[in-house]
């Protein structure tokens, strides 16, 4: 639909309009419009809603070239919704800079040229106002509108400004540590930090556990829960699994050959994957093993850049260098099946003043897989497959009693035990104990 005229400026009177009503009856009603601008970078997305009262009040008319009245978008009513899409959107170029402290090879200063950006206000207007007007005519719409953004590149390159091939996004890696508690975030910010301006070598071999040591108390970590064996409980650096798996994910994004990486041994929703929220895409460190690694061998040297989004619980890694045209990816982790967490386990012990019982929720084992793919310039595709095996665990409530209440308790189980089992099978069993003592 061409314009005549739109808004108040169409000298429309009421009775021309008034067999549009019902039209708009409908398309307010059922409008899910929405407003969407997707970074190129990290594909992440902006949106806007239109909802019923602001469609409403955007309302004005238009006469087409036909001499036909619809309802159109008022382009003065409708500005200061545009222009507040520009304000979150627009961005100046960003020049390059660049500084690294010889000693320890770090970068000190990064920042890569990035293009800026600019919302065109007039074709957002006119594909606001299409909308309108084609919904009004019973014709074909679509409940989303891409934003129209301008690019303006920076003058000076990456690349223009240090001699280590640090010059574009190789790839990005990304966990939601939604529900983390303070403790745990400040370990995630201190570690991040810590990898933040990280360089690694052409040919070198990366050790996650390497870059993050010590995990002391003296180096900024603090003490969170951790699974340690079938217990949940504090200890230094809780929550640095978040680090492992955020960085598999950038190595993987990034094309990078895996050396080294170990599931959690329970299905923790921290680490379920981003692209369908299934367990089999995290990797868990604890020094000096597990731990996570790769190789460089991008044939130049490759920089980490970290981002903490505390108020959307998002956490992001970077990596730069310079692309040999490889392409990483991997795709979403299949659960092949699910195992039971089995009966309650009650538990006695002296950790708790007597009488107190806590409880332990259980965990679903799980057995799952996915695909890492790097696909080369000439068109050759490498594959992995990476198998996790989680396993189950019950709930299990502890309740403190005495010392000589566990003593007792310990008394009548192993009578329970010599009852029940042949006296020639507790000797062969305390001899083969004998004998491992022995050899250790």
């Amino acid at each position: 639909v061409q314009h005549r005229s739109a808004g108040p400026q169409a000298d429309v009177q009421a009775e021309d309009a008034r067999f549009l009503l019902p039209e708009l009856d409908r398309v307010v009603a059922s409008s899910t419009l929405q407003l969407v601008y997707t970074y190129v970078d990290t594909n992440r997305s902006m949106q806007w809603d239109v909802n019923r009262d602001s469609l409403l009040s955007w309302m004005g008319f238009a006469e087409t070239e036909d001499h036909e009245i619809v309802y159109s978008v008022d382009e003065e009513a409708s500005a200061q919704f545009i222009a507040e899409i520009a304000e979150a959107i627009d961005v100046l170029p960003q020049e390059p800079k660049f500084a690294i402290n010889a000693a320890s090879d770090r970068a000190t200063q990064f920042k890569p040229a990035k293009d800026g950006l600019k919302v065109d206000q007039e074709k957002l207007y006119f594909a606001l106002d299409r909308y309108v007007q084609r919904a009004t005519m019973k014709l074909s719409v679509t409940s989303t509108i891409m934003i129209p953004v301008d690019i303006e590149q920076p003058i000076t390159k990456t690349s223009d400004v240090n001699s280590f091939g640090i010059k574009e996004l190789l790839g990005v890696g990304e966990s939601d540590f939604s529900h983390s508690s303070n403790m745990r975030i400040k370990n995630i910010k201190n570690a991040s930090d810590k990898l933040n301006g990280l360089m690694v070598a052409p040919g070198e071999e990366f050790s996650l556990v390497q870059a993050l040591e010590p995990i002391t108390t003296a180096n900024g970590y603090v003490a969170e829960y951790v699974i340690l064996g079938d217990k949940i409980e504090k200890a230094v650096g809780g929550g640095l699994c978040q680090i492992g798996t955020t960085s598999f994910r950038m190595a993987m994004n990034s094309g990078m050959p895996i050396t080294e990486r170990r599931n959690h041994s329970l299905v923790v929703s921290y680490y379920n994957d981003p692209q369908n929220g299934n367990p089999g895409t995290d990797a868990t460190i604890y020094g000096p093993h597990p731990d996570f690694r790769f190789v460089n061998n991008t044939g130049h040297h490759i920089l980490f850049t970290t981002e903490v989004d505390v108020p959307n619980t998002k956490l992001y890694y970077y990596m730069w260098g310079t692309s040999d045209g490889r392409k990483g990816y991997y795709s979403p982790p299949v659960v092949d099946h699910w195992k039971d967490v089995g009966d309650q386990r009650d538990v006695k012990t002296t950790e708790l003043e007597p009488g107190v019982t806590k409880c332990q929720r259980a965990y679903r084992g799980a057995l799952t897989s996915f695909t890492y793919y790097v696909e080369q310039l000439d068109g050759t595709v490498e594959e992995k497959v990476f198998t996790s095996d989680y396993r189950s665990l019950p709930k299990i409530c502890r309740t403190g009693v005495t010392q000589e209440e566990l003593d007792a308790e310990s008394e009548k189980v192993a009578e329970e035990l010599e009852n029940t089992i042949p006296q020639s099978e507790l000797e062969k069993g305390f001899a083969k104990e004998e004998d491992s003592e022995n050899q250790e």
